[in-house]
């Protein structure tokens, strides 16, 4: 038992790096030449960038088996940030808790010209529901917390929900597996607008609300889009309610109960909240990215 056992934005710092600029990547791909050959062109221009991070993985101390897995790990990163337009990553890999691979690759900010080092700090976004599942299947194995249970159990203020006339139960099962029938970020009377998924006001929320529980306000009293544990449907708001649960459960903050028994026990101390207002150094810049049609066809 755990003493004192009690989607929100996350980041994390890369640990090591080696910087690449892939200013060329971006002149290909606006060029008339063929998408092979931009492509091509812009895994060469990142892989053979002049730029460099002074705590960079030395590959010629490298064991020989990890170097063909490294160049093949970095062309296939590569392409897929041309791909998928991503100006900017840091990779880290280690094996047996010896790290064999560290680089960053791209931009950490492309308006300013900043490339990615050690030090860039990446949002992990909702990767930070693997934190909170972490927390989740703690209480439970510890026996606080039953994933059968309607969550109102251990969130008194969530309210009961009904669909088709009749009541229906809301668990932290089916909210960890997005069965729950509770929304992302558009409400049951938008789902059919063709809002693009980024242009929903919520995604540009500012205010910073105390809690976990007074966050919930957002959407606790809006209508469920199917009956639970009839129909997968991705949301970000179904794992804010499990938040809750930590809390009401555990007895703490949600991000204090992340600290103690996760990330300081995992020596994570590059990783914590992200919040608008404190100054964080190194932060990589947002933007977003518009795909370009294109023939795929002879690639």
């Amino acid at each position: 038992m755990r003493e004192n056992c009690g989607g929100m934005m996350w980041r994390i710092v890369a640990v090591g790096g080696v910087s690449a600029s892939i200013a060329a990547l971006w002149k290909c791909q606006k060029q008339d030449a063929t998408y092979c050959s931009s492509m091509q062109t812009g895994v060469e221009a990142i892989e053979n960038s002049p730029y460099r991070a002074s705590d960079a993985t030395n590959l010629s101390t490298m064991p020989s088996p990890y170097l063909e897995a490294i160049a093949q790990s970095r062309k296939l990163i590569c392409r897929s940030m041309i791909e998928q337009g991503i100006p900017g990553a840091v990779v880290c890999v280690t094996v047996d808790g010896n790290k064999v691979w560290s680089e960053g690759i791209g931009y950490a900010d492309i308006e300013n010209d900043v490339t990615c080092s050690s030090q860039t700090v990446m949002r992990i976004a909702s990767i930070s529901k693997c934190l909170t599942a972490v927390a989740v299947m703690q209480l439970w194995e510890d026996g606080l917390l039953d994933l059968d249970a309607p969550v109102q159990s251990y969130v008194p203020l969530f309210p009961y929900k009904t669909f088709d006339g009749k009541e229906v139960k809301i668990t932290c099962r089916k909210l960890l597996c997005h069965t729950a029938g509770v929304r992302h970020y558009k409400k049951a009377s938008d789902i059919e607008s063709n809002k693009e998924e980024f242009h929903n006001d919520e995604y540009f929320i500012k205010e910073h609300y105390a809690s976990v529980s007074e966050s919930l306000k957002l959407f606790s009293n809006d209508d469920l889009l199917y009956a639970p544990g009839t129909k997968f449907y991705y949301t970000t708001h179904g794992w804010t309610l499990l938040s809750a649960v930590i809390e009401g459960v555990s007895g703490m903050p949600f991000l204090d109960y992340l600290q103690k028994f996760i990330l300081s026990p995992l020596h994570m101390d590059g990783t914590g909240p992200e919040k608008n207002n404190p100054l964080l150094y190194n932060r990589a810049s947002g933007l977003e990215y518009r795909q370009l049609d294109r023939d795929h066809s002879g690639c």
